[in-house]
C-alpha cells in the first residue's frame, strides 16, 4: 500500500471524495493482489498450525484452541469467544515482549 502514489488520493480528495470512497475506489483496486497474497499467507500459516494442534490434542491434554472448538460444539459461544480473546492477548503480549527484548519486528517474525 505504500507503493500507491499519494497524488491519486490527493486528487480524489480535491474532487470531494470521502475517505471511504477514496479507499474503495483507489486503494483497494490497486492493492488487491497484495491484499490477496497477505490473506493467502495467513490462511496457509493457520492451516499449518491447525495440523500441529490436531497432533497435540489428546483426551488428557487440552489446548486453548481445542477448548475453543469444544465450546463451540457445546453451543457455548461466550466461553469460546473468551478463550479466543485470551489467545489474542497472549499473542500480542509475546509480540510486544519480543519487540522490546529482541528489537524484533513483525516482518522478521513471519
Amino acid at each position: 500500500m505504500l507503493q500507491i502514489d499519494q497524488s491519486l488520493e490527493e486528487a480524489s480528495y480535491i474532487q470531494g471524495a470521502s475517505w471511504i470512497k477514496r479507499f474503495r475506489r483507489i486503494v483497494i483496486p490497486l492493492a488487491r493482489s497484495g491484499l490477496m497474497a497477505g490473506m493467502l499467507l495467513v490462511f496457509i500459516n493457520a492451516m499449518r498450525a491447525l495440523s500441529l494442534i490436531i497432533l497435540l490434542v489428546t483426551p488428557k491434554t487440552r489446548t486453548l484452541t481445542s477448548m475453543t472448538f469444544r465450546y463451540v460444539e457445546l453451543n457455548q459461544p461466550h466461553y469460546a469467544n473468551a478463550i479466543a480473546l485470551l489467545i489474542v492477548v497472549i499473542t500480542l503480549a509475546v509480540y510486544f515482549l519480543a519487540s522490546i527484548v529482541g528489537k524484533a519486528k513483525i516482518d522478521r517474525l513471519a
